[in-house]
Protein backbone atom coordinates (compact mmCIF):
# COMPACT_ATOMS: atom_id res chain seq x y z
CA UNK A 1 0.00 0.00 0.00
CA UNK A 2 2.82 2.36 0.81
CA UNK A 3 4.65 1.51 -2.35
CA UNK A 4 1.63 2.33 -4.50
CA UNK A 5 1.24 5.74 -2.87
CA UNK A 6 4.84 6.66 -3.67
CA UNK A 7 4.33 5.58 -7.26
CA UNK A 8 1.14 7.64 -7.61
CA UNK A 9 2.84 10.74 -6.21
CA UNK A 10 5.69 10.45 -8.74
CA UNK A 11 3.18 10.00 -11.53
CA UNK A 12 1.20 13.06 -10.47
CA UNK A 13 4.34 15.19 -10.43
CA UNK A 14 5.27 14.07 -13.90
CA UNK A 15 1.78 14.83 -15.22
CA UNK A 16 1.80 18.22 -13.57
CA UNK A 17 5.04 19.06 -15.34
CA UNK A 18 3.47 18.25 -18.71
CA UNK A 19 0.24 20.19 -17.95
CA UNK A 20 -1.89 17.05 -18.09
CA UNK A 21 -4.35 15.75 -15.47
CA UNK A 22 -3.18 13.03 -13.18
CA UNK A 23 -6.02 10.64 -13.95
CA UNK A 24 -5.50 10.89 -17.72
CA UNK A 25 -4.98 7.32 -18.89
CA UNK A 26 -5.15 8.04 -22.65
CA UNK A 27 -2.52 6.25 -24.68
CA UNK A 28 0.63 8.25 -25.32
CA UNK A 29 2.73 8.03 -28.45
CA UNK A 30 5.70 5.79 -28.28
CA UNK A 31 9.10 7.45 -28.14
CA UNK A 32 11.21 6.95 -31.19
CA UNK A 33 14.94 6.41 -31.28
CA UNK A 34 15.41 9.96 -32.57
CA UNK A 35 13.48 11.49 -29.71
CA UNK A 36 15.43 9.46 -27.19
CA UNK A 37 18.69 10.77 -28.63
CA UNK A 38 17.40 14.33 -28.41
CA UNK A 39 16.74 13.86 -24.73
CA UNK A 40 20.38 12.99 -24.18
CA UNK A 41 21.69 16.07 -26.06
CA UNK A 42 22.41 19.26 -24.09
CA UNK A 43 20.14 22.20 -24.56
CA UNK A 44 21.40 24.82 -27.07
CA UNK A 45 20.45 28.50 -27.39
CA UNK A 46 17.33 29.17 -29.39
CA UNK A 47 17.62 29.57 -33.12
CA UNK A 48 16.80 32.74 -34.97
CA UNK A 49 13.05 33.06 -35.54
CA UNK A 50 12.11 29.96 -33.46
CA UNK A 51 9.28 30.46 -30.97
CA UNK A 52 10.14 30.43 -27.31
CA UNK A 53 8.13 28.08 -25.09
CA UNK A 54 7.69 28.43 -21.36
CA UNK A 55 6.06 25.67 -19.29
CA UNK A 56 2.90 26.95 -17.66
CA UNK A 57 3.29 24.55 -14.77
CA UNK A 58 6.75 25.88 -14.03
CA UNK A 59 7.00 29.61 -14.83
CA UNK A 60 10.53 29.80 -13.46
CA UNK A 61 11.78 27.13 -15.83
CA UNK A 62 14.58 28.23 -18.15
CA UNK A 63 13.86 29.29 -21.69
CA UNK A 64 14.82 27.04 -24.52
CA UNK A 65 13.97 26.84 -28.19
CA UNK A 66 11.20 24.53 -29.32
CA UNK A 67 12.28 22.03 -31.92
CA UNK A 68 9.55 21.46 -34.53
CA UNK A 69 10.62 17.84 -34.85
CA UNK A 70 10.26 17.22 -31.14
CA UNK A 71 6.93 15.89 -29.84
CA UNK A 72 4.80 18.39 -27.91
CA UNK A 73 4.20 15.90 -25.10
CA UNK A 74 7.86 16.03 -24.31
CA UNK A 75 9.12 15.70 -20.80
CA UNK A 76 12.52 17.29 -20.34
CA UNK A 77 15.04 14.86 -19.04
CA UNK A 78 17.67 15.54 -16.45
CA UNK A 79 20.27 15.96 -19.21
CA UNK A 80 18.44 18.94 -20.70
CA UNK A 81 17.84 20.86 -17.49
CA UNK A 82 20.39 23.64 -16.94
CA UNK A 83 20.60 26.69 -14.75
CA UNK A 84 21.81 30.22 -15.44
CA UNK A 85 24.41 31.83 -13.21
CA UNK A 86 23.01 34.90 -11.51
CA UNK A 87 24.36 38.19 -12.86
CA UNK A 88 25.07 40.82 -10.19
CA UNK A 89 23.27 44.09 -10.71
CA UNK A 90 25.35 47.25 -11.12
CA UNK A 91 24.30 50.27 -9.14
CA UNK A 92 26.34 52.62 -11.36
CA UNK A 93 25.99 51.98 -15.12
CA UNK A 94 29.40 53.54 -15.73
CA UNK A 95 31.01 50.63 -13.90
CA UNK A 96 29.93 48.19 -16.56
CA UNK A 97 32.80 46.74 -18.65
CA UNK A 98 33.02 48.16 -22.11
CA UNK A 99 34.42 46.48 -25.23
CA UNK A 100 37.96 47.49 -26.23
CA UNK A 101 37.98 50.18 -28.88
CA UNK A 102 40.33 49.80 -31.83
CA UNK A 103 43.02 52.45 -31.96
CA UNK A 104 43.07 54.78 -34.92
CA UNK A 105 46.05 55.29 -37.21
CA UNK A 106 46.86 58.62 -35.55
CA UNK A 107 46.87 57.06 -32.08
CA UNK A 108 49.02 54.17 -33.34
CA UNK A 109 51.51 56.61 -34.86
CA UNK A 110 51.65 58.79 -31.73
CA UNK A 111 52.16 55.77 -29.53
CA UNK A 112 55.08 54.43 -31.54
CA UNK A 113 56.57 57.90 -31.90
CA UNK A 114 56.69 58.21 -28.13
CA UNK A 115 58.27 54.76 -27.97
CA UNK A 116 60.93 55.78 -30.52
CA UNK A 117 61.71 58.93 -28.56
CA UNK A 118 62.20 56.97 -25.37
CA UNK A 119 64.43 54.48 -27.19
CA UNK A 120 66.42 57.17 -29.07
CA UNK A 121 67.14 59.26 -25.98
CA UNK A 122 67.84 56.87 -23.15
CA UNK A 123 68.51 58.47 -19.81
CA UNK A 124 72.18 59.10 -19.31
CA UNK A 125 73.54 56.84 -16.59
CA UNK A 126 74.77 58.53 -13.49
CA UNK A 127 78.52 58.35 -12.91
CA UNK A 128 79.60 55.62 -10.54
CA UNK A 129 80.24 56.58 -6.99
CA UNK A 130 83.98 56.70 -6.34
CA UNK A 131 85.20 53.96 -4.11
CA UNK A 132 87.51 55.36 -1.44
CA UNK A 133 89.09 51.96 -1.02
CA UNK A 134 90.63 52.08 -4.49
CA UNK A 135 94.23 53.16 -4.45
CA UNK A 136 95.79 55.83 -6.66
CA UNK A 137 96.47 55.08 -10.33
CA UNK A 138 99.87 53.71 -11.25
CA UNK A 139 101.88 56.24 -13.24
CA UNK A 140 104.45 54.81 -15.65
CA UNK A 141 107.97 56.19 -15.55
CA UNK A 142 108.95 58.71 -18.17
CA UNK A 143 111.21 56.18 -19.88
CA UNK A 144 108.34 53.82 -20.64
CA UNK A 145 105.87 54.36 -23.45
CA UNK A 146 102.23 54.06 -22.42
CA UNK A 147 100.28 51.31 -24.09
CA UNK A 148 97.38 53.58 -24.92
CA UNK A 149 97.41 57.20 -25.99
CA UNK A 150 94.46 59.52 -26.19
CA UNK A 151 94.00 62.70 -28.16
CA UNK A 152 91.60 65.51 -27.36
CA UNK A 153 88.46 65.40 -29.44
CA UNK A 154 88.45 68.02 -32.22
CA UNK A 155 86.16 70.96 -32.07
CA UNK A 156 82.87 70.06 -33.65
CA UNK A 157 82.73 73.48 -35.29
CA UNK A 158 85.95 72.93 -37.23
CA UNK A 159 85.50 71.87 -40.89
CA UNK A 160 86.06 68.19 -41.56
CA UNK A 161 88.24 67.30 -44.51
CA UNK A 162 86.12 64.84 -46.44
CA UNK A 163 88.56 64.30 -49.32
CA UNK A 164 92.17 64.14 -48.11
CA UNK A 165 95.18 64.57 -50.33
CA UNK A 166 95.72 61.42 -52.43
CA UNK A 167 98.34 59.26 -50.76
CA UNK A 168 99.66 57.91 -54.04
CA UNK A 169 100.46 61.15 -55.87
CA UNK A 170 103.90 60.84 -57.52
CA UNK A 171 106.76 62.90 -56.19
CA UNK A 172 106.99 66.30 -57.85
CA UNK A 173 108.58 69.63 -56.91
CA UNK A 174 105.19 71.28 -57.46
CA UNK A 175 103.18 68.61 -55.72
CA UNK A 176 100.67 70.21 -53.32
CA UNK A 177 101.11 68.49 -49.99
CA UNK A 178 99.26 70.74 -47.53
CA UNK A 179 96.70 72.90 -49.23
CA UNK A 180 94.18 75.31 -47.81
CA UNK A 181 91.65 75.13 -50.59
CA UNK A 182 88.18 76.23 -49.46
CA UNK A 183 85.51 75.20 -51.89
CA UNK A 184 86.85 71.71 -52.63
CA UNK A 185 86.60 69.72 -49.40
CA UNK A 186 83.75 71.87 -48.08
CA UNK A 187 81.40 70.64 -50.80
CA UNK A 188 79.12 67.76 -49.90
CA UNK A 189 79.04 64.94 -52.44
CA UNK A 190 75.69 63.39 -53.33
CA UNK A 191 76.09 60.04 -55.08
CA UNK A 192 79.64 61.00 -55.99
CA UNK A 193 78.71 64.37 -57.52
CA UNK A 194 79.36 67.84 -56.09
CA UNK A 195 77.83 71.14 -57.16
CA UNK A 196 79.71 74.44 -56.82
CA UNK A 197 78.08 77.71 -55.87
CA UNK A 198 78.12 78.77 -59.53
CA UNK A 199 76.16 75.64 -60.53
CA UNK A 200 79.10 73.59 -61.84
CA UNK A 201 78.37 69.86 -61.36
CA UNK A 202 81.38 67.58 -61.42
CA UNK A 203 82.53 64.21 -60.18
CA UNK A 204 83.67 64.40 -56.56
CA UNK A 205 87.27 63.59 -55.68
CA UNK A 206 87.45 60.01 -54.35
CA UNK A 207 88.82 59.36 -50.88
CA UNK A 208 92.24 58.32 -52.22
CA UNK A 209 92.18 60.65 -55.21
CA UNK A 210 91.61 59.92 -58.86
CA UNK A 211 93.74 57.20 -60.47
CA UNK A 212 96.90 58.79 -61.86
CA UNK A 213 97.41 58.03 -65.56
CA UNK A 214 100.86 56.56 -66.20
CA UNK A 215 102.26 58.52 -69.13
CA UNK A 216 105.09 56.73 -70.85
CA UNK A 217 106.24 59.75 -72.85
CA UNK A 218 107.05 63.39 -72.26
CA UNK A 219 104.40 66.08 -72.62
CA UNK A 220 106.91 67.94 -74.84
CA UNK A 221 106.96 65.19 -77.45
CA UNK A 222 106.26 66.43 -81.01
CA UNK A 223 106.22 70.09 -79.92
CA UNK A 224 108.61 72.41 -81.81
CA UNK A 225 111.64 73.66 -79.83
CA UNK A 226 110.65 77.26 -80.50
CA UNK A 227 107.25 76.72 -78.90
CA UNK A 228 108.86 74.94 -75.98
CA UNK A 229 111.23 77.85 -75.35
CA UNK A 230 108.39 80.39 -75.34
CA UNK A 231 106.22 78.31 -73.02
CA UNK A 232 109.08 77.82 -70.60
CA UNK A 233 109.56 81.58 -70.36
CA UNK A 234 105.95 82.30 -69.37
CA UNK A 235 105.84 83.80 -65.86
CA UNK A 236 103.78 82.61 -62.96
CA UNK A 237 102.43 79.18 -62.02
CA UNK A 238 101.71 76.89 -64.97
CA UNK A 239 100.07 73.51 -65.41
CA UNK A 240 99.12 71.05 -68.14
CA UNK A 241 95.63 69.98 -69.20
CA UNK A 242 94.32 67.56 -71.81
CA UNK A 243 90.86 66.39 -72.76
CA UNK A 244 89.59 62.91 -72.02
CA UNK A 245 89.93 60.90 -75.27
CA UNK A 246 92.08 63.68 -76.69
CA UNK A 247 93.39 63.57 -80.25
CA UNK A 248 95.41 66.00 -82.31
CA UNK A 249 93.95 67.79 -85.32
CA UNK A 250 94.99 70.82 -87.31
CA UNK A 251 92.10 72.78 -85.77
CA UNK A 252 92.38 72.57 -81.98
CA UNK A 253 90.36 75.71 -81.31
CA UNK A 254 87.24 73.90 -80.11
CA UNK A 255 89.25 71.87 -77.60
CA UNK A 256 90.97 75.02 -76.34
CA UNK A 257 87.62 76.77 -75.82
CA UNK A 258 86.23 73.82 -73.85
CA UNK A 259 89.26 73.76 -71.56
CA UNK A 260 89.23 77.54 -71.07
CA UNK A 261 85.55 77.64 -70.13
CA UNK A 262 85.84 74.78 -67.65
CA UNK A 263 89.01 76.15 -65.99
CA UNK A 264 87.39 79.56 -65.52
CA UNK A 265 84.29 78.08 -63.90
CA UNK A 266 86.31 75.73 -61.72
CA UNK A 267 88.84 78.28 -60.41
CA UNK A 268 86.92 81.57 -60.79
CA UNK A 269 90.08 82.95 -62.42
CA UNK A 270 89.13 85.34 -65.26
CA UNK A 271 92.68 85.76 -66.61
CA UNK A 272 93.31 82.12 -67.51
CA UNK A 273 95.31 81.62 -70.71
CA UNK A 274 95.11 78.26 -72.52
CA UNK A 275 97.94 77.83 -75.06
CA UNK A 276 97.21 75.48 -77.98
CA UNK A 277 99.95 73.02 -79.02
CA UNK A 278 101.32 72.81 -82.55
CA UNK A 279 102.64 69.50 -83.86
CA UNK A 280 106.20 69.49 -85.15
CA UNK A 281 105.36 66.60 -87.48
CA UNK A 282 102.35 64.50 -88.32
CA UNK A 283 101.42 62.42 -85.26
CA UNK A 284 102.56 58.83 -85.42
CA UNK A 285 100.45 56.90 -84.59
CA UNK A 286 97.37 58.78 -85.73
CA UNK A 287 96.21 59.38 -82.15
CA UNK A 288 99.69 60.31 -80.98
CA UNK A 289 100.86 63.54 -79.33
CA UNK A 290 100.75 66.43 -78.82
CA UNK A 291 97.73 66.26 -76.50
CA UNK A 292 98.48 68.77 -73.73
CA UNK A 293 97.50 72.43 -73.49
CA UNK A 294 99.51 74.86 -71.36
CA UNK A 295 97.51 76.61 -68.61
CA UNK A 296 99.00 79.93 -67.46
CA UNK A 297 97.81 83.21 -65.95
CA UNK A 298 96.88 81.39 -62.74
CA UNK A 299 97.18 82.44 -59.15
CA UNK A 300 99.02 80.07 -56.86
CA UNK A 301 95.78 78.99 -55.23
CA UNK A 302 94.10 78.34 -58.59
CA UNK A 303 97.16 76.39 -59.74
CA UNK A 304 97.14 74.23 -56.62
CA UNK A 305 93.43 73.65 -56.98
CA UNK A 306 93.82 72.38 -60.54
CA UNK A 307 96.81 70.16 -59.79
CA UNK A 308 95.26 68.82 -56.59
CA UNK A 309 92.06 67.72 -58.33
CA UNK A 310 93.73 65.89 -61.22
CA UNK A 311 90.47 65.14 -63.05
CA UNK A 312 87.65 67.65 -63.62
CA UNK A 313 84.74 65.67 -65.03
CA UNK A 314 81.46 67.34 -65.98
CA UNK A 315 78.62 66.20 -68.19
CA UNK A 316 80.00 68.08 -71.20
CA UNK A 317 83.78 68.37 -70.72
CA UNK A 318 86.41 66.23 -68.98
CA UNK A 319 89.98 67.42 -68.52
CA UNK A 320 92.97 65.78 -66.85
CA UNK A 321 95.64 67.97 -65.28
CA UNK A 322 99.21 67.52 -64.09
CA UNK A 323 102.02 69.81 -62.86
CA UNK A 324 104.16 71.72 -65.30
CA UNK A 325 107.19 69.69 -64.19
CA UNK A 326 105.93 66.31 -65.33
CA UNK A 327 106.22 63.70 -62.55
CA UNK A 328 107.95 60.40 -63.21
CA UNK A 329 105.60 57.52 -63.98
CA UNK A 330 105.47 54.69 -61.47
CA UNK A 331 104.65 52.14 -64.16
CA UNK A 332 107.64 50.24 -65.57
CA UNK A 333 106.10 47.58 -67.79
CA UNK A 334 103.85 44.54 -68.12
CA UNK A 335 105.20 41.01 -67.66
CA UNK A 336 103.78 37.86 -69.22
CA UNK A 337 104.62 34.15 -69.72
CA UNK A 338 104.58 33.21 -66.02
CA UNK A 339 102.65 30.09 -65.01
CA UNK A 340 101.04 32.01 -62.18
CA UNK A 341 97.65 33.48 -61.37
CA UNK A 342 96.37 36.72 -59.94
CA UNK A 343 96.46 35.86 -56.23
CA UNK A 344 98.46 37.87 -53.71
CA UNK A 345 101.16 35.23 -53.34
CA UNK A 346 101.51 35.16 -57.14
CA UNK A 347 102.09 38.91 -57.16
CA UNK A 348 104.73 38.59 -54.44
CA UNK A 349 106.51 35.87 -56.43
CA UNK A 350 106.71 38.08 -59.52
CA UNK A 351 107.84 41.07 -57.45
CA UNK A 352 110.70 39.07 -55.92
CA UNK A 353 111.78 37.91 -59.37
CA UNK A 354 111.90 41.52 -60.59
CA UNK A 355 113.85 42.74 -57.55
CA UNK A 356 116.48 39.99 -57.74
CA UNK A 357 116.95 40.46 -61.50
CA UNK A 358 117.40 44.24 -61.29
CA UNK A 359 119.71 44.03 -58.27
CA UNK A 360 122.07 41.56 -59.99
CA UNK A 361 122.09 43.11 -63.47
CA UNK A 362 125.23 45.25 -63.95
CA UNK A 363 123.69 47.39 -66.70
CA UNK A 364 120.85 48.54 -64.45
CA UNK A 365 123.08 49.46 -61.53
CA UNK A 366 125.71 51.13 -63.73
CA UNK A 367 123.12 53.35 -65.40
CA UNK A 368 121.89 54.60 -62.02
CA UNK A 369 125.41 55.24 -60.74
CA UNK A 370 126.38 57.13 -63.89
CA UNK A 371 123.44 59.52 -63.85
CA UNK A 372 123.04 60.14 -60.15
CA UNK A 373 125.48 61.85 -57.80
CA UNK A 374 127.23 59.79 -55.18
CA UNK A 375 125.08 61.37 -52.51
CA UNK A 376 122.17 59.28 -53.83
CA UNK A 377 123.90 55.95 -53.33
CA UNK A 378 120.77 54.46 -51.76
CA UNK A 379 118.46 55.55 -54.59
CA UNK A 380 118.62 52.14 -56.31
CA UNK A 381 117.94 50.15 -53.14
CA UNK A 382 115.04 52.47 -52.28
CA UNK A 383 113.59 52.01 -55.75
CA UNK A 384 113.94 48.22 -55.64
CA UNK A 385 112.29 47.99 -52.23
CA UNK A 386 109.29 49.90 -53.58
CA UNK A 387 108.62 47.45 -56.43
CA UNK A 388 105.04 46.18 -56.43
CA UNK A 389 103.03 44.09 -58.89
CA UNK A 390 99.38 44.30 -59.94
CA UNK A 391 97.51 41.98 -62.30
CA UNK A 392 95.26 42.41 -65.30
CA UNK A 393 93.16 39.79 -67.06
CA UNK A 394 93.02 40.38 -70.81
CA UNK A 395 91.28 38.48 -73.57
CA UNK A 396 93.20 36.66 -76.26
CA UNK A 397 90.16 35.28 -78.11
CA UNK A 398 86.39 35.25 -77.81
CA UNK A 399 86.47 32.60 -75.10
CA UNK A 400 90.02 32.70 -73.69
CA UNK A 401 91.88 35.16 -71.50
CA UNK A 402 95.15 35.32 -69.64
CA UNK A 403 96.77 37.08 -66.71
CA UNK A 404 99.52 39.68 -67.09
CA UNK A 405 101.48 41.42 -64.33
CA UNK A 406 102.05 45.19 -64.20
CA UNK A 407 105.28 46.24 -62.46
CA UNK A 408 105.33 49.56 -60.56
CA UNK A 409 108.08 51.45 -58.74
CA UNK A 410 106.49 53.62 -56.07
CA UNK A 411 109.79 55.43 -55.32
CA UNK A 412 111.51 55.83 -58.68
CA UNK A 413 115.12 57.01 -58.75
CA UNK A 414 115.34 60.84 -59.04
CA UNK A 415 116.48 60.87 -62.66
CA UNK A 416 115.57 63.42 -65.32
CA UNK A 417 112.48 62.39 -67.23
CA UNK A 418 114.31 61.40 -70.41
CA UNK A 419 116.94 59.42 -68.48
CA UNK A 420 114.25 57.66 -66.49
CA UNK A 421 112.55 56.56 -69.74
CA UNK A 422 115.92 55.19 -70.93
CA UNK A 423 116.31 53.25 -67.68
CA UNK A 424 112.85 51.72 -68.18
CA UNK A 425 113.79 50.68 -71.73
CA UNK A 426 116.79 48.81 -70.32
CA UNK A 427 114.52 46.96 -67.91
CA UNK A 428 112.09 46.00 -70.68
CA UNK A 429 114.88 44.17 -72.50
CA UNK A 430 115.54 41.75 -69.61
CA UNK A 431 114.25 38.29 -68.76
CA UNK A 432 112.91 37.61 -65.28
CA UNK A 433 113.39 33.93 -64.42
CA UNK A 434 111.82 32.11 -61.49
CA UNK A 435 112.60 28.75 -59.95
CA UNK A 436 109.29 27.03 -60.63
CA UNK A 437 107.09 29.28 -62.78
CA UNK A 438 109.11 29.99 -65.90
CA UNK A 439 110.68 33.24 -67.11
CA UNK A 440 108.71 36.40 -67.65
CA UNK A 441 109.30 39.03 -70.27
CA UNK A 442 108.03 42.57 -70.78
CA UNK A 443 105.37 43.18 -73.40
CA UNK A 444 106.73 45.40 -76.16
CA UNK A 445 106.44 44.09 -79.73
CA UNK A 446 105.69 40.60 -81.01
CA UNK A 447 107.35 38.67 -83.83
CA UNK A 448 105.21 40.52 -86.38
CA UNK A 449 106.39 43.91 -85.13
CA UNK A 450 103.00 44.83 -83.67
CA UNK A 451 103.17 47.04 -80.62
CA UNK A 452 101.87 45.14 -77.58
CA UNK A 453 102.17 48.05 -75.18
CA UNK A 454 98.87 49.21 -73.75
CA UNK A 455 97.54 52.62 -74.86
CA UNK A 456 94.33 53.86 -73.25
CA UNK A 457 92.47 56.12 -75.65
CA UNK A 458 90.65 57.80 -72.75
CA UNK A 459 93.18 58.84 -70.10
CA UNK A 460 96.33 58.19 -72.26
CA UNK A 461 97.78 55.84 -69.65
CA UNK A 462 100.03 53.02 -70.80
CA UNK A 463 99.36 50.52 -67.99
CA UNK A 464 95.92 49.36 -69.18
CA UNK A 465 93.90 49.09 -72.40
CA UNK A 466 90.94 51.34 -73.11
CA UNK A 467 88.38 48.75 -72.07
CA UNK A 468 89.91 48.53 -68.58
CA UNK A 469 90.22 52.25 -67.85
CA UNK A 470 89.44 52.80 -64.14
CA UNK A 471 87.93 56.29 -64.51
CA UNK A 472 84.44 55.21 -65.69
CA UNK A 473 84.23 52.92 -62.65
CA UNK A 474 84.37 55.83 -60.19
CA UNK A 475 81.17 56.67 -58.33
CA UNK A 476 79.50 59.73 -59.78
CA UNK A 477 81.40 59.56 -63.07
CA UNK A 478 79.76 62.05 -65.44
CA UNK A 479 81.80 61.11 -68.48
CA UNK A 480 81.13 58.42 -71.07
CA UNK A 481 80.84 54.83 -69.94
CA UNK A 482 82.94 51.95 -71.20
CA UNK A 483 82.50 51.29 -74.88
CA UNK A 484 81.65 47.83 -76.15
CA UNK A 485 84.48 45.44 -75.37
CA UNK A 486 86.33 43.95 -78.30
CA UNK A 487 89.79 42.54 -78.89
CA UNK A 488 91.40 45.89 -79.64
CA UNK A 489 90.20 47.31 -76.32
CA UNK A 490 91.29 44.45 -74.10
CA UNK A 491 94.48 43.50 -75.93
CA UNK A 492 96.39 45.60 -78.44
CA UNK A 493 97.06 42.71 -80.81
CA UNK A 494 93.71 41.19 -81.86
CA UNK A 495 93.74 37.62 -83.19
CA UNK A 496 94.15 37.00 -86.87
CA UNK A 497 91.08 36.44 -89.05
CA UNK A 498 91.80 32.71 -89.32
CA UNK A 499 91.32 32.43 -85.55
CA UNK A 500 87.88 34.00 -85.67
CA UNK A 501 85.00 31.86 -86.78
CA UNK A 502 83.30 33.43 -89.79
CA UNK A 503 81.18 32.33 -92.70
CA UNK A 504 83.55 29.60 -93.71
CA UNK A 505 87.22 28.72 -93.99
CA UNK A 506 88.61 28.47 -97.47
CA UNK A 507 85.15 28.39 -99.04
CA UNK A 508 82.89 30.77 -100.85
CA UNK A 509 79.69 31.98 -99.26
CA UNK A 510 77.62 29.51 -101.27
CA UNK A 511 79.61 26.47 -100.20
CA UNK A 512 81.65 24.03 -102.20
CA UNK A 513 80.83 23.83 -105.94
CA UNK A 514 78.87 27.09 -106.01
CA UNK A 515 80.30 30.36 -107.22
CA UNK A 516 79.18 33.95 -107.44
CA UNK A 517 80.06 34.49 -111.14
CA UNK A 518 77.59 35.15 -113.97
CA UNK A 519 75.44 32.24 -115.03
CA UNK A 520 75.76 31.69 -118.79
CA UNK A 521 72.16 30.97 -119.55
CA UNK A 522 71.35 29.53 -122.99
CA UNK A 523 74.82 28.16 -123.63
CA UNK A 524 75.66 24.44 -123.49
Amino acid sequence: MQTSQITNEATNKAHAATNQPANDTSPRPQKTTKSKKRELLPLTPHRSGAPIKRHASNPSAPLYSEDPFEPRAHVPSTHQIFTLNPVPLLKNPNDAPRPRRKSTNREFHNHHSRMDERMADPPSPSPPTPNPSNGPRIILPATQDPQFTSQPSPNTLDPIESNPIPNHTPSSPLEPTKLNLPGIDALVAINGVVTSSNGLRRTAIPTNGFPIPQLGESVWRNIPPSTKAKWLSKPGPKAWARLYRAFYTEDMSSQALEITELIKRFTDAPNVLVSTPIAESHPNPANGPPHHFLISGLTQQAHDRIVYTGVIATETTIILTLPFDQPLPEYIGTLENFSLGDMNHDKLTVAEAVKSTLATNPGITTFINDHLPRTNSEALSTALNSIRVETLRIRTSKTANKVVWNVYCDSPPPLPFDKYIQWIKLIKGLNFPTEDFGAGRMRSTDHRGIDKQFHCAGCKSCDHPTGLCPLPEIQGWLGPAHVTEDFSLLDNHPPQPDNIRGRGKGQNRGGRGRGRGPRNRGRP
